[in-house]
């Protein structure tokens, strides 16, 4: 993993694939569930985010989703 290669005081940030947000609202949080679990790991902590911004196509819903699913609601 990246946090092996570099100096402990840097923060890793992990990005979701856009793609993702085009399928189920599920999906969605089972992808964002890996991400985060990979990221609870990290001895400083990890930064969640959309990598390459939102496609057009995207479902506001699945956004929302995302969004209340990181936030713990």
């Amino acid at each position: 993993m990246a946090d092996e290669l570099l100096d402990k005081n840097f923060v890793l940030q992990g990005n979701l694939d856009p793609a993702i947000l085009l399928t189920t609202p599920d999906a969605v949080i089972r992808a964002a569930d890996n991400i985060l679990a990979m990221g609870a790991i990290l001895p400083r902590g990890h930064i969640f985010n959309l990598g390459h911004g939102v496609l057009p196509a995207t479902p506001v819903e699945n956004i929302k989703t995302l969004v209340q699913h990181i936030h713990g609601g």
